[in-house]
């Protein structure tokens, strides 16, 4: 699950329904978006997953 917080660290949205770990995120300021590693073991398979930050609008938003 990615979960967007405010500065107080209240959840306000989310995106769930990841079937891979998603982890190695970081947010990249000039284009608004998050990158994260997305590894799938069945697949053996390793992705880059991508986020606008401004489109994550309300909790459990299905990955």
């Amino acid at each position: 699950m990615l979960v967007k917080t405010d500065v107080k660290g209240n959840v306000v949205e989310t995106v769930e329904g990841f079937t891979g770990h998603l982890g190695d995120l970081d947010f990249n300021t000039k284009d608004g978006r998050v990158y994260g590693s997305l590894e799938y073991k069945a697949e053996e398979g390793f992705y880059i997953a991508i986020f606008d930050v401004d489109k994550i609008t309300e909790v459990g938003m299905d990955a």
